[in-house]
């Protein structure tokens, strides 16, 4: 488990910016965007959805599906976008 006890899943740089912009406006995280599922993820955990070329978090959701079933998946939605980069929660200081 992260340190934060948030775990973390990557989504694909293949889908290019069309997907990261539709993520960072609060779209869901599909399957076929996601390149690296964690072990042991719980159905109903919180995942950080990370960036891969530059490993930055791009929003933070919870799973609705654990470990295996998402990677047993091909398409549909996997995360439920809760937070996401320039949404108020996320600049909040």
């Amino acid at each position: 488990q992260a340190e934060d006890g948030i775990r973390d899943v990557e989504r694909s740089r293949g889908l290019g910016d069309v997907y990261k912009r539709q993520v960072i406006n609060g779209a869901d995280i599909m399957r076929p965007g996601i390149i690296n599922i964690e072990d042991n993820i719980a159905e109903g955990e919180y995942i950080t959805i990370i960036e891969e070329t530059h490993s930055k978090p791009l929003a933070i959701g919870k799973a609705l599906f654990n470990t295996e079933e998402m990677r047993a998946k091909s398409s549909g939605k996997v995360i439920d976008n809760l937070h996401y980069i320039g949404d108020t929660i996320w600049n909040f200081s």
